[in-house]
């Protein structure tokens, strides 16, 4: 088996890597916004309710999603922008996918000569969504396989790989 990927970090690249963190479901673009504005409702809803009724069990709701609808919004609308604005010079340039039988082999294009070899056997675990592979190294680290990005073979061979290679630890949340 040898599959060849490429994988260009751009800013959507991010905020998806970024939220999957957060949701780790094959519906994660969709959740994690749809928190966010619930939340911010509850707030408007749990304020009112209090000036209304000075009940206190309002304004312990209102406490909470006061705390909670600051960092969701951070985390949706700016980290992911601030994330990518800092990396941007080190994430501009493409990653180089070669994929064996036993390991996969990482390359950045800005070190040509530079490679990394990961065994499947070491991967914390990996996910196949609708439009990547996560390849996770750690627990918070991964390496994203965009599955428009095949230059040799198709994600369907790399689905096999992981499943066959990782069993339990990979997550198939992609449709097909």
């Amino acid at each position: 088996m040898n599959l060849v990927a490429k994988t260009v970090y751009t800013q959507q690249v991010v905020q998806d890597y970024l939220w999957f963190n957060i949701c780790r479901s094959r519906h994660y673009r969709l959740v994690i916004p749809l928190v966010f504005y619930l939340c911010s409702a509850v707030l408007l809803g749990a304020a009112a309710l209090f000036f209304a009724t000075t009940n206190f069990v309002f304004l312990n709701i209102g406490l909470f999603t006061l705390v909670l609808v600051p960092f969701l919004g951070n985390y949706i609308f700016f980290k992911p922008k601030k994330f990518y604005r800092i990396y941007h010079s080190t994430v501009e340039k493409p990653n180089l996918y070669n994929f064996y039988s036993d390991y996969f082999q990482i390359r950045s294009e800005r070190t040509v000569d530079e490679t990394t070899d990961i065994y499947y056997n070491d991967l914390h675990k990996a996910y196949e969504t609708d439009e990547y592979f996560l390849l996770y190294t750690m627990k918070r680290k991964a390496c994203l396989v965009g599955k428009r990005g095949f230059e040799v073979g198709a994600p369907e061979t790399l689905r096999k790989t992981l499943d066959d290679k990782l069993g339990k630890r990979f997550k198939q949340l992609s449709k097909t």
